[in-house]
């Protein structure tokens, strides 16, 4: 089985937090920049909250997070990370 267990009503949706919170928390970064680098690719603070807090994500919703974390993060001098940095799980 995947890091998203199997329900009888479907999948998990909490998987727990998530290294992306740890890895903005521990360069003090808020979600507002993250959403402010994303320009216009359909990220929403929701959507990073949830992700920050390991609501289950698709792969797309991955995705976006993940180019806007990398965005942030190269026009702040910061290492740009993997999915495997932000996530311990594959959405759905």
């Amino acid at each position: 089985m995947s890091d998203i267990e199997k329900t009888g009503e479907g999948a998990v949706m909490e998987v727990g937090t998530q290294p992306i919170d740890a890895f903005l928390t521990g360069h003090e970064v808020n979600n507002h920049a993250i959403v402010a680098a994303a320009h216009g690719s359909g990220l929403t603070h929701k959507v990073l909250q949830k992700a920050r807090k390991g609501r289950a994500l698709t792969v797309r919703a991955q995705k976006k997070v993940l180019a806007a974390v990398a965005a942030h993060c190269k026009s702040a001098g910061l290492p740009e990370p993997a999915m495997a940095d932000l996530f311990n799980y594959r959405g759905r």
